[in-house]
């Protein structure tokens, strides 16, 4: 029974949420980060380099405008039909495609963000991949989660719904899209790729957002 309610969350969201239901995507981003989605996203930003961008996955397209205010050329990749057609209002150029065939030449960007990226951000043609797409000495910059530092009631509500989907939490507190695997694990699995890994962490007042950062070796 478990499983098949787990099941059924996870086409929520890799399914309806981005599809069917993508004119809800704000409203439960917001619930489940109690409003700090975009800040959390946003905490790639201090690492990005150089002036070429890609975004994989951009959903709704939130962080691609703050990426070109900070004086970079940005192009979004994501396979959402509903998701590309509510970014185009920000004016980026954006691929429709399929980030396990990313068409890019190789070297074509200096810096690729991933915010939340379900499980494809670590698949081998992925990393590989993204791997051909970036200049030498490129940077893969990933989001994967965020944990709540202060407990509050919701956050018993929020744990809940990613136990359906079979999110756990992290050992930080309440996890949202919580990585199964340490992060530390993720840097080693991503270094076998042809990249040097590190892990930061950016405090907000009531979260952290947690932050790879892959630089092409």
């Amino acid at each position: 029974m478990h499983k098949s309610i787990t099941q059924l969350g996870r086409y929520f969201v890799d399914h309806l949420l981005y599809n069917q239901l993508a004119w809800s995507y704000d409203a439960v981003s917001w619930f489940v980060s109690l409003g700090d989605w975009q800040a959390w996203g946003q905490a790639s930003i201090p690492y990005v380099q150089g002036r070429r961008v890609l975004e994989i996955g951009f959903g709704r397209g939130h962080l691609l405008p703050v990426l070109q205010q900070h004086g970079r050329t940005v192009t979004g990749i994501d396979l959402s039909p509903n998701m590309l057609k509510t970014a185009q209002k920000h004016n980026i150029p954006l691929v429709r495609g399929n980030v396990l065939q990313l068409p890019f030449t190789p070297n074509a960007f200096d810096t690729v963000v991933s915010t939340f990226p379900a499980g494809f951000i670590v698949q081998p043609h992925t990393l590989r991949g993204l791997h051909r797409v970036l200049a030498p000495h490129g940077r893969l910059i990933i989001v994967p989660s965020a944990s709540f530092t202060q407990q509050a009631a919701v956050h018993h509500i929020i744990d809940g719904l990613y136990a359906l989907i079979g999110q756990p939490k992290t050992k930080t507190g309440t996890g949202v899209n919580g990585a199964a695997e340490p992060l530390s694990s993720w840097g080693d699995h991503i270094d076998q790729f042809g990249f040097d890994t590190t892990l930061h962490t950016t405090q907000l007042a009531r979260s952290k957002a947690h932050v790879i950062v892959a630089t092409k070796r």
